[in-house]
């Protein structure tokens, strides 16, 4: 049974949108992306990481009781940040591991700016009722941590050196997890350093370097992953809409869709009006629609302004009908391709009747 909590239910944005702050289909759940905003969509705190950090963390513990859920049950925070200085990010986590327990996995990923003045963080949510086994695995530079979500696994890679790729397969399979069931990825990089991410590319574990994201200069030399693995070998698709690149994996009830512009003529608003129809075509050949949507993820090259988020928010949202999908989108310094303004990429699971 999917359950969806409206996206009006306890903070707002600056414009309408048809999306959910959380959406829970059987044991499974997601959240949008969740952002220290009050009920007329103005940032609280402005400015102050830490105390942002405790009101995402009052709403992330409310929709998840508003879902059945509680902080037992998250698998995965993925939390976007503005750096603010020295041990900034370190205070985030801490505040996030007190106020949400210590067995979700953590990923902190700096970000240049948000679109609204003075907001510092956005988090994501990953939960699942049935949650249960965490492992780790270090291996020099190598750190990945896995949690057992049930249906799906969640998994935060980090690398500061590059790592052979038996080295990495190796470490999956330590944990249990094996390259060829992976079903979702995102990668974010240094800027001026793009080694790091051809070592993963080189395990399999890249779906599509020109989506990657680069974090902010001056953060520390990592390359981080945010990975979900399924239960068994997935199925993979590559096509072509024009400029429009698309990446698909499949396994059963599950489809994770990946797509891009490659035409630099395009602006940030052009390059989404294509990229929209090119994911409903593309669910539509798997038996599917946006109804079946249960997250998006949206990053985009533009400025720190409402308008630069708003102006391809509503390209994306007029594919959607109210409750929608839980939904994510903000800026970054850049792509791995240049030509890409922006990426978005979609979760689907099989609606039931």
């Amino acid at each position: 049974m999917r359950r969806h909590l409206p996206f009006a239910a306890l903070w707002s944005m600056q414009i309408e949108v048809p999306v959910s702050l959380l959406l829970r289909d059987g044991d499974l759940a997601w959240s949008c992306g969740q952002c220290p905003l009050d009920g007329s969509g103005q940032v609280i705190a402005p400015g102050d990481l830490a105390a942002q950090s405790e009101a995402v963390a009052d709403y992330i513990a409310e929709v998840l009781a508003r879902g059945d859920l509680s902080a037992e049950d998250i698998g995965l925070l993925l939390a976007y940040y503005v750096d603010g200085g020295p041990g900034s990010e370190a205070d985030m986590v801490a505040i996030l591991q007190r106020r949400l327990g210590g067995r979700a996995l953590i990923l902190p990923v700096p970000v240049p700016h948000f679109y609204y003045a003075g907001m510092m963080i956005e988090v994501d949510v990953f939960a699942s009722a049935a949650a249960g086994t965490r492992r780790r695995h270090q291996a020099g530079s190598l750190e990945i941590e896995m949690l057992d979500g049930g249906a799906l696994t969640w998994v935060k890679l980090s690398l500061s050196t590059p790592c052979p790729a038996d080295r990495q397969l190796g470490a999956l399979g330590e944990l249990g997890l094996e390259a060829s069931a992976l079903l979702r990825d995102h990668w974010f990089l240094p800027a001026d350093d793009a080694t790091l991410l051809e070592s993963a590319a080189a395990a399999g574990l890249v779906t599509d370097p020109g989506a990657a994201v680069f974090m902010p200069s001056g953060d520390a030399k990592r390359l981080l992953g945010e990975l979900t693995f399924a239960r068994g070998k997935t199925a993979t698709r590559h096509a072509e809409a024009g400029a429009v690149t698309l990446h698909l994996r499949r396994h059963g009830e599950f489809l994770w869709a990946l797509a891009r512009d490659r035409d630099p003529r395009a602006d940030l608003v052009g390059q989404t009006e294509r990229i929209m129809p090119a994911l409903k075509d593309a669910l539509a050949l798997e038996g599917m629609s946006f109804a079946d949507v249960v997250k998006l993820t949206t990053h985009y090259v533009g400025d720190d302004s409402p308008e630069a988020l708003h102006d391809n928010m509503r390209v994306r949202n007029a594919y959607y009908a109210t409750p929608g999908p839980t939904s994510t989108g903000l800026p970054v310094a850049g792509l791995g391709d240049p030509q890409s303004l922006i990426t978005v990429n979609l979760l689907a699971r099989r609606a039931g009747p």
